[in-house]
């Protein structure tokens, strides 16, 4: 894809760099550019452009779930803000709270709707973007029963099952707490940003409901806004309620640390655009975060612009926790498909995957939230009483505790988790916590069903001393290396930067995977093992898998070009190659034509057999060198050599 962009975007160098693909086919060149073809030129940009476009078309089509009119604009860094905002016509007005962060590489434009992808089409191809894509959106994840219950003291084992599963009474104790009473619930100097709806508090509320984080810009910084859904204050409860309090009131698992509440949602509905997600994100590492939740995902597209914000976050050794989403299939929503989050589903008080959670080979672990309407099989917190109809004109200031499930109330168990894990052992980078998690759950089985296993609060004191020798330091524990659970394209060809073992030794030499499979190796050392495993994609398989016979055996353009004087021989695979797409024995625009709606067609669904007349170097996919293979026979033909 790199290699399209850059001849997309740089049409003036396209003879370059269709040389520099024949140099890299060992292919003569010096013989075959001297002049241009003027009128082919243009005729051959008009038809790329539509054909950018019809592109750009599929992928709004396939991607319904974005905001209108939305373009989203990733900037590389050796443009100035200067030389940006000449580009789009704009000033930019980044917040200071996300200068010097990767938020000052994209740019967030609008257009009309209409419109959309032919403006996509034009900065992907005449302006020196890194990236171009819609605003894609993320929403939460629940699925509310509507149903109420008698409020309970703090702590009742009916209601509080879920954390009853966690073991976290018995953690409890192994602090000497006492049933919540006293030190529990983790230190306050760690704080986790819910990036989610916002709370339903009013500023002298909140203090009593939970401890809050708020940086001195915090009332600036357009992350502030009251929760008009009750999602976000549902999720920080799960964390944080303030527990012990006699007030009949749900109970939090670390109600020691510190929220930083995000409000990223679009007023009055449970939609999130990829961009304030991101730039909460931004503002979060920047205010301290050591943990960021994000109970919300979509089954869409992934975009550049939160992936780059997961991967400042994890940079800065923030941990990343999400939730695998609600569709009950085996493939994780997004943000949790991305390799650097803890991924994050749900299960019933039996330890059955519940019926709504996502799962696959990228689930982390799993905590018990149920699929029910009642005590002993949903989460009961405190949330506004509207939720899930609030809309503009709703109370937002009445509060009811309710019974609700969803991987969104799963993956906040988790964050709160590794807010305690931080406070034992402030010094863990992501992946060590990670490692600490998957070694103290409870395993149950299917890794694709339920990750590494069920969360545990009891093994994790454990782990750290409070009981049993918990074994050698997180520090020397073996640990895979970034390549670990990476998918490398189909066509990337070695492991490139990515390192194999973090800690530890590889325990045999490991090969770079085959198109569409994948590799597993162990990295050890004195302290024990960890499984790690890449794998690379492959081609959707072809209705004929057989390619045609090639047109002659060669060794050199000589041995092609007796008949045909605009064939060349391709030495590497033994057989000559040619532009004439419409077999009319000679090659014109025409062949252009042709060749345009064969590469259009793939590009819309896929590879059929009768596009095999455009795969002109035969590796199973139509693209640009196909491309420049046709424009070196035209010119060939048209005796331009």
């Amino acid at each position: 894809m790199e290699f399209l962009k850059k001849v997309f975007r740089n049409r003036r160098k396209i003879f370059s760099l269709l040389g520099s693909f024949l140099l890299a086919l060992s292919l003569p060149i010096s013989a075959y550019f001297v002049s241009s073809n003027q009128d082919f030129d243009r005729r051959s940009e008009a038809a790329i452009f539509d054909a950018l476009v019809s592109e750009m078309e599929i992928k709004i089509q396939e991607n319904p779930n974005h905001e209108p009119g939305a373009i989203i604009l990733e900037f590389p860094d050796n443009l100035s803000s200067e030389e940006i905002e000449e580009i789009t016509g704009r000033p930019r007005s980044t917040p200071e709270v996300l200068k010097d962060t990767p938020a000052e590489r994209f740019e967030h434009i609008y257009v009309e709707p209409e419109n959309v992808a032919r403006e996509m089409a034009k900065y992907e191809r005449y302006v020196p973007t890194k990236n171009v894509s819609l605003n894609y959106m993320a929403e939460t994840f629940w699925e509310v029963d509507g149903s109420d219950r008698v409020l309970p003291r703090d702590w009742n084992s009916s209601n509080h099952w879920y954390f009853d599963n966690i073991n976290l009474p018995e953690a409890w104790k192994l602090q000497g707490c006492g049933g919540g009473s006293g030190g529990c619930g983790g230190d306050d100097g760690v704080v986790v940003a819910v990036i989610d709806t916002g709370l339903a508090f009013n500023a002298s509320e909140v203090e009593g409901q939970m401890n809050v984080h708020r940086p001195s810009d915090y009332a600036s910084s357009g992350f502030s806004g009251r929760d008009d859904q009750g999602h976000g204050t549902y999720v920080a409860g799960v964390i944080a309620s303030a527990t012990n309090n006699n007030s009949n009131s749900p109970v939090g698992m670390a109600h020691n640390v510190r929220i930083l509440s995000l409000k990223a949602n679009t007023p009055y509905t449970p939609g999130f655009s990829f961009k304030k997600i991101s730039d909460a994100m931004f503002y979060a590492v920047k205010s301290g975060a050591d943990v960021i939740n994000l109970s919300l995902g979509t089954n869409g597209s992934h975009g550049n612009v939160l992936s780059s914000a997961i991967n400042f976050a994890v940079s800065n050794g923030v941990v990343v926790v999400a939730a695998s989403g609600n569709g009950g299939m085996g493939k994780l929503s997004y943000p949790a498909s991305d390799s650097k989050v803890i991924a994050v589903g749900s299960v019933n008080a039996n330890n059955s995957r519940s019926r709504y959670s996502q799962y696959g080979s990228g689930l982390d672990f799993v905590a018990p939230v149920g699929q029910g309407s009642s005590a002993g099989n949903a989460t009961w917190h405190q949330t506004l009483s509207c939720m899930p109809n609030c809309r503009s004109g709703s109370n937002l200031n009445n509060f009811s505790n309710r019974y609700l499930v969803g991987t969104s109330f799963a993956a906040p168990q988790v964050a709160g988790a590794v807010a305690i894990i931080l406070g034992l052992e402030p010094s863990l980078s992501p992946a060590q916590v990670k490692k600490v998690l998957a070694d103290t759950v409870d395993d149950l089985g299917s890794r694709s069903q339920f990750g590494h296993g069920l969360l545990n609060l009891e093994n994790i004191y454990r782990h750290f001393g409070e009981g049993p020798d918990p074994g050698p330091p997180p520090d020397n524990l073996p640990l895979c290396g970034s390549c670990h659970e990476m998918v490398f394209p189909y066509e990337q060809d070695d492991h490139g930067d990515c390192t194999i073992c973090a800690v530890g030794d590889v325990d045999r030499s490991i090969s770079y995977p085959s198109p569409g499979e994948r590799v597993e190796w162990k990295c050890v050392n004195s302290h024990g093992e960890v499984d790690c495993w890449a794998r690379r994609e492959g081609l959707d398989e072809p209705d004929d898998p057989q390619p045609p016979s090639p047109p002659s055996d060669c060794s050199s353009d000589s041995d092609c070009r007796g008949e045909a004087p605009y064939e060349i021989c391709l030495a590497s695979r033994g057989f000559c190659l040619r532009g004439d797409v419409n077999n009319d024995g000679s090659i014109n625009m025409k062949d252009f034509e042709e060749f345009n709606k064969d590469f259009v067609s793939f590009r819309k669904n896929g590879w059929s057999t009768n596009l095999r007349r455009s795969d002109f170097n035969q590796d199973n996919r139509i693209s640009m060198a196909d491309y420049s293979i046709f424009v070196l026979s035209f010119r060939l033909a048209t005796g331009l050599d």
